[in-house]
């Protein structure tokens, strides 16, 4: 488990872009760019988030602490599909 805390540059650069890259495809349609404007509303108190911004902001560290954050507590298997 303590091999999840080393988060490399690398990675979070890759995963910066793979999240960058589906924003932009899931924002093609106008009620997926209102869906989103109206999440960050209720999440951040301004529609006017910028995602990708946002995403560029995430730095090792802060993926590093979100982890670290999330194995204190137990682990949870879920399974799911029919």
């Amino acid at each position: 488990m303590a091999d999840l805390r080393n988060v490399t540059p690398a990675e979070v650069e890759l995963a910066k872009q793979s999240l960058r890259a589906r924003v932009s495809l899931e924002h093609t349609t106008s009620w997926r760019r209102l869906e989103d404007r109206i999440k960050a509303l209720v999440y951040t108190g301004s529609a006017q988030v910028n995602i990708s911004e946002a995403i560029d902001k995430v730095s090792v560290a802060d993926v590093q602490n979100a982890v670290s954050q999330a194995l204190k507590t137990p682990l949870t298997l879920v399974a799911q599909g029919g």
